[in-house]
């Protein structure tokens, strides 16, 4: 719907021949348009943290390459007959181009939105929680049918795994009654005492990590003598029964030597082998504790909580969309701020650019934010937390934002202001990648796992109202203070930012969330 809406609407714009048509087409193609908020709640629901904090920065990534293209391509392509001249296609007097100057950028921006419908129609797939129950519900019904009429494939693994836990939770966990020890004859080994190696099969697991020393086969041989022992010898059976070759029982002897420099240590080899003995059965005896039916009870026990949570009367659900809304309004406020800063004449406490000039710093903000959204926010919120790199990301901006004025002193020279400009617009992208990528994750964090639709679409609401305030307030705050009589006047607009950044942050020391966010 969102990509179907965009099409649409930015088709009809640039046909558009009144301000009010262009008004309203624009209006409903906001109004409709839920690309971002449906991109945040999918990425919650199908991803864990460290790899929505990548996910994430594949969509700073693609922001920072839209905010690239996006200005050089309508640049290119508005008004096509004054830049080409008539003989551009259809300019002729009257024709399309002459008559709609902003159709050629919109129909590249539909094209753009076309492509995106396709991907999301064969693509893209369904990460909401109900609708993906419904269909492994019906998955499983089918496969419990397939299972009820063949013994191929999973249906008999399945069922040689459960054989092989009752098996092992029917056994009893005994200890083998003697160990091999130093100085053990070929005689002892085969005695049919009971006690010695009557119980050949139950230490054969513990004699496998010989067969690097004594050889496979030595070792194939003492499962052949247990094989062979189906019942426990008698006194007189023992002279017939398998024995270990003479030429191996020296190999066996220092085997057996080299395995345990001490009495001691064979015994707690032994005590090591009973306690894993103990905690396999006691987790094959849980396995069989929980079964299919069990475990899916359980997750509907789960659901059943999540769907009981009120997101919008939770106060971690509140706290974290007032700040994802805070920083959304801050980075548009200075966004829109500084080409205003930039464009003013140095008289005023600008710098004096042109709209040429201005491009470079930005081109340049945009590549900081590609590549840190890619390499720098997904290690720092791996090794430090979403929580905690929103708020780094804050407290960089608080300083960074009070640096652009001061590009203003190097209005001298064209290239010492862009300069200075790259370098703090630079610090400016990463700080708001950190705090951008961190609040969304925070967001999906503190929602329930039913409502993440729900929550995300709330904050993008609050994001694009104030998103809808942040130019005209930048613009009320920027033209307020260039008529005072004031040294560093250029420096105030600026402060707001600051001040709401410090804001924003102290905010963030209240959101305590019950999962890690690492």
């Amino acid at each position: 719907m969102s990509n179907i809406s965009s099409l649409l609407s930015v088709l009809g714009f640039g046909m558009s021949t009144t301000y009010l048509s262009a008004l309203l087409l624009r209006l409903s193609g906001g109004f409709c348009n839920f690309t971002f908020g449906c991109l945040k709640s999918m990425i919650g629901e199908s991803m864990d943290l460290p790899t929505q904090a990548l996910a994430l920065g594949y969509l700073s990534l693609s922001w920072g390459f839209g905010t690239i293209l996006g200005p050089s391509l309508g640049g290119a392509l508005a008004q096509p007959c004054q830049a080409y001249g008539s003989g551009f296609p259809l300019c002729k007097p009257g024709q399309l181009f002459e008559t709609r100057p902003f159709l050629l950028p919109c129909l590249s921006a539909a094209f753009i939105s076309f492509l995106a419908l396709q991907s999301s129609i064969f693509l893209m797939k369904e990460t909401l929680p109900s609708k993906l129950a419904n269909k492994y519900a019906r998955l499983g019904q089918t496969d419990e049918e397939q299972g009820s009429s063949t013994h191929e494939g999973k249906a008999v693994k399945t069922s040689e795994a459960g054989s092989e836990l009752s098996d092992l939770s029917a056994a009893p966990a005994k200890k083998p009654s003697r160990q091999v020890r130093r100085g053990d004859s070929a005689e002892e080994m085969h005695s049919a005492e009971p006690g010695k190696w009557s119980s050949v099969a139950a230490t054969i697991d513990e004699l496998s990590p010989m067969a690097g020393t004594v050889g496979i086969e030595l070792v194939q041989t003492l499962v052949t003598m247990s094989a062979s022992q189906s019942t426990e010898p008698s006194i007189e059976q023992a002279p017939t029964a398998a024995v270990v070759p003479s030429g191996q029982q020296d190999n066996l002897q220092d085997a057996i030597s080299a395995s345990g420099s001490s009495q001691a240590d064979q015994d707690a080899q032994m005590h090591e082998s009973d306690s894993e003995h103990a905690v396999l059965l006691a987790d094959s005896k849980e396995l069989q504790s929980h079964g299919p039916s069990e475990q899916k009870q359980s997750r509907q026990e789960a659901a059943a909580v999540d769907r009981q949570r009120v997101w919008y009367k939770e106060r971690q659900v509140q706290l974290t969309i007032l700040g994802y809304g805070s920083i959304a309004f801050l980075y548009n406020f200075v966004d829109e701020l500084t080409p205003l800063f930039a464009a003013a004449p140095p008289a005023i406490g600008g710098v004096g650019l042109l709209a040429s000039q201005l491009a470079v710093p930005l081109v340049f903000c945009g590549v900081v934010l590609m590549w840190y959204a890619i390499y720098g926010y997904p290690w720092f919120q791996r090794n430090y937390g979403a929580g905690f790199s929103c708020r780094v990301g804050l407290l960089v901006t608080a300083p960074t934002v009070l640096l652009i004025p001061v590009a203003h002193y190097f209005s001298w020279s064209v290239v010492a202001a862009q300069l200075a400009l790259c370098v703090i617009l630079g610090l400016k992208s990463m700080g708001a990648a950190n705090a951008f990528s961190g609040s969304m994750i925070l967001v999906n964090n503190a929602s329930p796992k039913h409502a993440f639709g729900k929550v995300n679409g709330c904050g993008q609401m609050v994001a694009s109202f104030v998103r809808a305030i942040g130019p005209a307030g930048a613009g009320l705050v920027w033209g307020g203070t260039a008529q005072l009589q004031l040294a560093g006047k250029q420096f105030m607009p600026f402060a707001v930012v600051t001040a709401v950044a410090l804001l924003t942050q102290l905010l963030y020391v209240f959101v305590k969330l019950p999962v890690p966010d690492k």
